[in-house]
């Protein structure tokens, strides 16, 4: 295992200096590589402001360090497992993988917003990705839910009717990705959570499988801030 810092400072820095921190370890089993596993993580640097660069910095290491541990030993140990069957049937070993990687979204003011995906392969045809999503209030290294957004609960109606018309289009344009009951799983599957910020707009994100096929990937959309009118309170964002 190798932990270490791989990157400089983020270009955009008006609320908080990003750094990529990295673990890396390619764990072995009688001298074979069992697992490849890459997890990159930001280290984040608030200004003026020790207590949220160490809370959020904390956060984000600790569950890095986690994910890790995970990767080390069920990953692993499934990976054993599985190479010794293969090796038991004359079958060539394919090496599973774990890997987190992260994207700074929005970095201004008071606001940090960062998403990270895990992929993992272990057997069959292509691994799976998973996301995450944080937003922080910079000052007091809270996190900030969708909700704190907004004067009412009305949002939820308006985030609904965007994703289903813009799925629309995108069917309309020749999208033939999108399942059949996507209005219904769109509304099903939409998790407050599962949300960070842009420049353009609130970014809402849904799992894999949930309203589209594979291939579709990760759907995002991005809802404009202005869509929201007086309803979303602007002073937050300050």
């Amino acid at each position: 295992m190798s932990e270490g810092s791989v990157g400089g400072k983020s270009p955009n820095q008006p609320g908080a200096i990003i750094y990529q921190k990295k673990i890396a370890a390619k764990p072995t089993y009688k001298g074979t590589a069992m697992v490849d596993i890459s997890i990159s993580y930001p280290q984040v640097e608030v200004k003026n402001n020790m207590k949220s660069t160490q809370d959020i910095s904390s956060f984000y290491r600790n569950e890095a360090r986690k994910y890790y541990s995970y990767a080390s030993h069920e990953i692993y140990d499934s990976a054993v497992k599985e190479y010794l069957h293969d090796l038991q049937q004359h079958f060539p070993f394919r090496e599973y993988q774990v890997m987190q990687t992260y994207e700074t979204t929005f970095n201004h003011g008071s606001l940090l917003s960062i998403y990270y995906d895990r992929y993992e392969y272990t057997t069959g045809a292509h691994g799976n990705t998973t996301r995450a999503a944080d937003t922080w209030y910079l000052p007091d290294s809270a996190r900030v839910s969708l909700s704190d957004f907004f004067t009412g609960s009305y949002y939820k109606a308006v985030f609904y009717e965007f994703i289903t018309n813009e799925i629309k289009l995108q069917i309309d344009q020749g999208n033939t990705y999108y399942f059949d009951d996507y209005a219904k799983n769109v509304f099903r599957y939409l998790d407050e959570k599962n949300y960070y910020l842009t420049d353009n707009g609130f970014a809402i994100f849904y799992p894999l499988y949930t309203i589209a096929a594979y291939v579709q990937g990760i759907p995002v959309f991005i809802i404009p801030y202005e869509t929201f009118g007086y309803g979303l309170k602007a002073r937050i964002f300050q």
